[in-house]
């Protein structure tokens, strides 16, 4: 189910629901599933060309963080957190 909000390229407020129920959820899903699974819907939807699921995509990194091992983290999600975090320069949305 969560994977279905997630991908639903359809409706902004069900991926947004989605990243918030991913953040809230990881530590019950565990490093594997968040690692091989939930972690590449991430990546994903930094790429979104909505500019509040991208930035609900930032807002809910941090519960995964704790999840993931460190090798994940810096490869991974640190590269997201850095490109998201620039973002939205100089007031300009992309």
């Amino acid at each position: 189910m969560l994977l279905d909000l997630l991908k639903d390229d359809s409706d902004e407020e069900k991926r947004c629901l989605g990243l918030t129920l991913l953040d809230a959820t990881a530590e019950d899903f565990g490093e594997e599933v968040c690692s091989n699974y939930l972690i590449f819907e991430i990546v994903s939807l930094q790429e979104d060309p909505l500019y509040r699921v991208r930035k609900d995509t930032c807002k809910n990194l941090i519960n995964i963080c704790k999840v993931v091992n460190a090798e994940v983290f810096l490869g991974v999600i640190l590269p997201v957190f850095k490109k998201l975090c620039t973002d939205h320069i100089w007031g300009v949305r992309r």
